[in-house]
């Protein structure tokens, strides 16, 4: 061990004292990668990350889907944005969308750790022709309760009228 630490003492020196030219070389590449990590950091764009829960098309299993959206700051805006990207569907192929197409979102907001959403007529077709039904429903209720922390209820409506009340609203698993 001593002749290791000796070794490594006098090849320190060498170096030290015979390349000066090596050492502001390894100096300004660490200091050129520290600043463009600095940079990055500073510069890059804000994102958050989001939870999608889709239903497997083969097993009928629900699947989670990380998608990383530009960070808002106002909870009605993320909660419009989260609604539009649950609407346009999974990335993935293998998992059924939860509503069918042209869906829109038409009013999304949280009043009171209570969030409201309003869909456009064309939810009531949910994906691969099938109509949206309670488990749908159900699985719209989880995605917003996931991804929003200061949301206990939610109210879901289809062009202004409440669907799936029965469902319970409280946010649990």
């Amino acid at each position: 061990m001593k002749k290791i630490l000796a070794f490594l003492k006098n090849t320190g020196e060498k170096i030290q004292n015979t390349h000066p030219a090596l050492q502001i070389l390894a100096f300004s590449v660490c200091a050129g990668i520290l600043l463009l990590i600095f940079v990055f950091m500073l510069f890059r764009p804000a994102a958050r990350r989001s939870v999608f829960y889709f239903t497997e098309t083969a097993t009928g299993k629900t699947r989670m889907e990380v998608r990383y959206l530009p960070a808002v700051r106002d909870t009605d805006a993320r909660l419009t944005l989260y609604s539009g990207e649950l609407a346009l569907g999974p990335v993935n192929t293998r998992y059924t969308p939860l509503f069918g197409r042209n869906v829109r979102v038409l009013r999304c907001f949280i009043r009171d750790h209570v969030a409201y959403i309003d869909l456009s007529t064309e939810a009531l077709q949910a994906g691969n022709g099938k109509f949206f039904s309670a488990k749908e429903a159900a699985l719209l209720k989880k995605n917003v309760f996931t991804n929003f922390g200061n949301v206990d209820k939610m109210y879901l409506y289809i062009d202004g009228l409440e669907v799936y009340s029965e469902i319970p609203e409280v946010g649990v698993d």
